[in-house]
């Protein structure tokens, strides 16, 4: 990664997104260096951050997945764990063009009270309005800059618009009446935008009815289907976790890390003699193994590992 980023020349073509992109190399080697007291790591991340404000001018994406919002989570998260004045400074600055990107994508609906990004109306995390809010929150929480309160507002009006009671969950996009119960689309996305608004002090009854709603959903249909952080049974975990340390309920917590041997005796434990592991083609982060020993890690130590599903 720093070899590929040290050669770096062509800002016009370089991809942005956290997990799809140079901020995801960034945000790695931070977080190795940070959990490994390796100083040399983190002082290449503050040499190289200034790539960022470089790319502000290219065409970018506006998620979290590929785009701008997810690097906004990025930067927040360097920021938050360094005291390095200079660096703080430009990582807010950074943030804040991002911010203008965001709102030059926006599409503002007939009513003019309802925003979404994107043509497809996602409402989800990976790709949609729950995941772009979850990020502004946290830059609201620093900048105070009270546009964000408004942006996030207008964007809560259209994913409620996309709210079905009798589902008790959120239409995937504008046109599709289609329900998941995934990170990526569905309640477990929005549980974890909503408790992100929630942390950082965005609090009123919807939001609370939002919680409890999706904290049901994710329960009763979140589990048996794939094991991968993206779509699968880890991520739902750890969103459901995430809640429990949020919410501060021993509950929740205790049923969760319950749920662990179930969901390592369904996907896992016949397979471990053999060394071949069920679906697990795939050895990448979001959709394959590594995500899964990732998982288990941040679910039980998560003051060590950060929450990679909501970019801490």
């Amino acid at each position: 990664m720093i070899n590929s980023i040290n050669e770096i020349s062509d800002f016009g073509t370089t991809k942005i997104g956290v997990f799809s992109g140079i901020s995801g190399c960034l945000y790695s080697i931070f977080h190795i260096g940070r959990i490994l007291n390796n100083n040399e790591l983190i002082n290449f991340v503050y040499e190289k951050v200034w790539i960022i404000k470089e790319l502000c001018d290219s065409d970018q994406s506006y998620d979290v997945v590929s785009g701008v919002s997810g690097t906004i989570g990025v930067l927040l998260s360097i920021y938050e764990h360094t005291d390095n004045i200079e660096t703080k400074e430009l990582l807010i600055d950074t943030c804040n063009e991002l911010y203008k990107i965001i709102k030059q994508k926006e599409i503002v609906l007939k009513d003019g009270k309802q925003i979404t990004w994107g043509e497809e109306g996602y409402v989800g995390f990976s790709h949609g309005n729950a995941g772009v809010i979850s990020q502004l929150i946290r830059l609201y929480e620093i900048t105070k800059n009270e546009d964000i309160i408004k942006t996030i507002t207008s964007s809560l009006c259209y994913e409620n618009s996309m709210f079905d009671k009798q589902k008790n969950n959120w239409r995937k996009q504008m046109e599709d009446a289609v329900y998941y119960t995934k990170w990526c689309h569905g309640a477990p996305g929005i549980l974890l935008s909503r408790l992100l608004l929630y942390k950082n002090g965005f609090i009123n009854e919807d939001i609370k009815h939002d919680i409890y709603i999706a904290i049901e959903e994710v329960k009763n249909s979140g589990f048996g289907n794939n094991y991968c952080l993206c779509h699968g049974d880890i991520g739902n975990l750890l969103i459901l976790n995430y809640a429990s340390l949020i919410l501060n309920d021993e509950t929740l917590r205790i049923e969760c890390l319950a749920t662990v041997e179930n969901f390592i005796d369904k996907f896992f434990t016949q397979s471990w003699d053999s060394g071949e592991l069920k679906q697990t083609e795939d050895m990448s982060l979001m959709i394959g193994l590594s995500g899964v020993g990732y998982g288990l890690l941040q679910l039980f130590e998560p003051e060590v590992f950060p929450n990679i599903l909501c970019i801490e």
